[in-house]
């Protein structure tokens, strides 16, 4: 007696032979949702409406907000980091800091523009430049009395929706002396309304009072298009007892190039480039000190954030910095030489960052690193996926990871990680994407591909056909198999004969209506006031269109297929004869949801599984 009973079926194990696989594992699981045991298709993807065309060669995608609370789908045709802005603006919807081009923007919703599939329309750089020319200070003399020396510097002030953000200060002034009563003529300040994507809007003036250490207190603020008239003065005249606060960003000076940058949930960004680590102060975005950069062994190619870490993934050994503070950040190299071969592979959650190594898909996460796809493929195996084109994405639990140009047996397409099994993980997909993009307020996942943007499992109607072909079942004796049993959900497949006769009915009414040749729209004065939309018509809509349910097996036998057809309801079904052979491979593919299967040599036997 021979027989087969898969009463579940799981994922794609490379790493191991197919004839060694356990009877569980699978060969080949394409766009198979790992689930309970049983085998499924994702629901399909739906284009995100209302439609629009995205930019050609469009590499990042992000998610905005207009004013009018519609959301604006953000793409660029480079590599991008985007992250919220940590600084609250309630005048904006959306409010971001990104690197473009090892650049710091910033964007808001009133800047981005409300075209959706493009850059920002119009954006700021991420940090006030600091004033490039010094005061010159000059005595206006009244009286004698006694002396006090003085020093000036001035900021700028930067309008970012409804936050103003404040430069470090320009080069000291000159030294000048006063007597008491005299005042001090300011000239030489910068023209900051000719800086391009900057929006200086105001000056601020600080002058330093006695003491060991320069202190310099706030003298007043004026408008910055004062600086664009021609040999403009100020009169400082101030007192001592007039001045101001103490000057705060002596010390919060512009980054300078950055690669990439993540948010850290104190508040405060961290970035990168080339093998620097930068921090900004916490509720300053614009604001990186000199005192919060650190330099790792090997050059940087991406970071990522989980819980209150930053882990810092390179050429070489990863570093996870910890801490709340960016001024005391703890650096710590990791012991595991996992370097980091696509930027664009890192993803994160709370569980940990993950990305592509030479050897797998890496985790670093509470536990240290380790290879989360250790038990599933060897480094062989992996370079089959191409790892250096991987764009990687969390979703429920599961990595994303999608290729190009692999040598897999899908050349272009994906593969998903499933954290939350403990066997058989993983499986791949046809679909491709040139980016994809979680959405930190649904949770849902997008993708772009073909100047597209997809919700994955948007279409919750219809779902992909999958297909799964199981392990190399290899008899002693020639056997063969002539009775099958399989059990399927065939009751979907009614129900979307049902379905398909509604759409069918509407489709039937509307061609009624087209033929009486009256009109499909409401005259004016017609009917009530908001009967139709303007526009509108009687006819009804035709709802979305439900795919042909089935499943389909197919029987290898020693290599050659022997056997294929489609069954739409469960049962006991005969096999062909007039073949026999040792090795034993079955296919199963179908979009309803597939439970189980048994094959024998016969009926008798089948019963006895």
């Amino acid at each position: 007696m021979a027989g087969l009973k898969l009463m579940t079926q799981g994922g794609y194990v490379p790493r191991v032979a197919a004839h060694l696989l356990q009877d569980s594992e699978a060969q080949r699981a394409i766009n198979t949702k790992l689930y309970a045991g049983d085998l499924r298709g994702w629901y399909k993807p739906s284009a995100v409406t209302p439609a629009f065309e995205c930019i050609e060669f469009g590499e990042t995608l992000y998610k905005m907000k207009t004013n009018a609370q519609d959301d604006r789908w953000v793409v660029w045709d480079s590599v991008v980091s985007a992250v919220l802005n940590p600084i609250v603006d309630d005048s904006e919807a959306s409010s971001v800091y990104y690197t473009e081009n090892s650049e710091l923007k910033k964007t808001n919703s009133s800047l981005a523009g409300t075209t959706n599939g493009t850059p920002p329309a119009d954006w700021l750089y991420g940090a006030v430049p600091i004033p490039a020319a010094a005061l010159t200070a000059t005595e206006v003399h009244v009286g004698g009395g006694t002396t006090e020396d003085r020093i000036y510097v001035y900021t700028f002030v930067q309008e970012f929706g409804g936050i103003e953000e404040e430069s470090a200060p320009s080069a000291v002034s000159n030294v000048v002396t006063i007597h008491a009563n005299d005042t001090v003529d300011l000239t030489g300040f910068e023209d900051a309304t000719a800086l391009a994507h900057q929006n200086v809007t105001k000056i601020r003036i600080y002058r330093s009072v006695s003491g060991s250490t320069p202190t310099f207190l706030f003298v007043d603020e004026i408008p910055a298009s004062n600086a664009a008239t021609p040999g403009y003065t100020y009169n400082d005249s101030k007192t001592a007892t007039q001045l101001g606060e103490e000057l705060q960003t002596i010390i919060r000076v512009p980054p300078g190039e950055l690669s990439g940058i993540v948010a850290h949930p104190s508040g405060f960004l961290a970035g990168f480039h080339l093998r620097e680590v930068l921090f900004s102060e916490i509720g300053f975005p614009q604001a990186w000190p000199i005192a919060y950069r650190y330099t790792v062994e090997a050059d940087i190619v991406n970071i990522a954030v989980y819980g209150q870490s930053i882990v810092v993934l390179t050429k070489g050994y990863p570093v996870v910095f910890s801490g709340t503070d960016p001024g005391a950040m703890t650096p710590e190299k990791l012991t595991e030489l996992e370097p980091c071969v696509s930027a664009r592979s890192v993803a994160s959650d709370a569980n940990g960052v993950l990305y592509a190594s030479p050897n797998g898909i890496c985790l670093v996460g509470p536990a240290g690193t380790g290879l989360a796809t250790g038990n599933i493929m060897l480094r062989d195996n992996f370079e089959k996926f191409n790892p250096p084109t991987i764009r990687g994405a969390v979703y429920n639990g599961k990595y994303f990871g999608f290729y190009q140009q692999a040598t897999e047996y899908l050349a272009n397409g994906g593969f998903i990680l499933d954290r939350t099994m403990q066997s058989s993980p993983f499986s791949t997909t046809n679909v491709q994407a040139r980016s994809a993009y979680t959405d930190p307020e649904t949770a849902e996942l997008y993708y772009l591909w073909d100047r597209t943007v997809y919700k994955w499992e948007g279409n919750r109607l219809n779902n992909f056909p999958f297909e799964w072909l199981s392990k190399k079942f290899i008899f002693s004796d020639p056997i063969n198999l002539g009775a099958i049993e399989i059990d399927a959900d065939f009751l979907s497949a009614e129900a979307a004969a049902q379905w398909e006769a509604y759409v069918q009915s509407i489709k039937d009414a509307n061609q009624v209506l087209f033929d009486t040749g009256d009109p499909l729209e409401g005259d004016l004065n017609d009917k009530p006031l908001n009967h139709f939309v303007m526009g509108g018509s009687i006819l009804q809509p035709i709802p979305q269109a439900m795919d042909d349910r089935f499943i389909q097996f197919t029987l290898i036998v020693d290599g050659n297929e022997v056997y294929n057809t489609v069954y739409t309801e469960s049962g006991v079904y005969r096999l062909p004869s007039g073949y026999k052979g040792t090795i034993i491979e079955m296919k199963i593919s179908g979009n309803v949801e597939f439970r189980y299967i048994k094959v024998a040599e016969t009926m008798k036997e089948l019963k006895t599984l």
